[in-house]
């Protein structure tokens, strides 16, 4: 019988939506047809990586259920269970990627290894890259940042890419 079989659309909807609720930390039980509609509609400028993670989750569906073209409650509930497992060692992988290329980006003309701090921080602003905003102090203590010439210090780029908070990979 396939009476509460779901076709792999459906299937692909029910993981996606999973995994919006746990980016947002909104609770799957409390959630409304209604609001799964609306995260759907808005996870692209929400989650800026939301492509990357939606190519991740159709990875593990592959892998968890190869092959299925109808998708029992189990058969979701096991992507779902490895998606779990998974995410946080996938999300590094992006996240890292992404700090990258923006450090890259900011970098000093003449590949100095380097940022100016003021560029540094006004890339937040400019380029809405949000995850530039420690404090100079916490980046002194960290050895990131490079205030040799205290009239423009500067941010050293595989310093604060390996920080723990960051991409660190022991």
């Amino acid at each position: 019988s396939t009476e509460g079989m779901l076709d792999e659309v459906g299937a692909e909807r029910i993981v996606d939506s999973f995994m919006q609720a746990y980016v947002l930390g909104r609770n799957m039980s409390e959630l409304t047809r209604q609001v799964v509609d609306q995260m759907y509609s808005r996870m692209d400028r929400i989650l800026p990586l939301w492509q990357e993670t939606r190519e991740f989750l159709r990875d593990v569906q592959q892998e968890v259920a190869p092959g299925l073209s109808t998708f029992s409650f189990a058969d979701v509930t096991r992507i779902i269970e490895a998606v779990s497992e998974r995410y946080g060692q996938h999300q590094d992988g992006v996240d890292c990627e992404d700090i990258q290329k923006k450090l890259l980006q900011l970098e000093e003309i003449g590949g100095t290894g380097r940022i100016k701090l003021r560029d540094f921080y006004a890339s937040v602003k400019e380029h809405h890259f949000w995850n530039f905003k420690e404090h100079p102090e916490f980046l002194k203590q960290a050895g990131v940042l490079d205030d040799s010439d205290p009239s423009s210090p500067r941010i050293i780029i595989p310093n604060y890419f390996t920080l723990p908070s960051n991409c660190f990979n022991p």
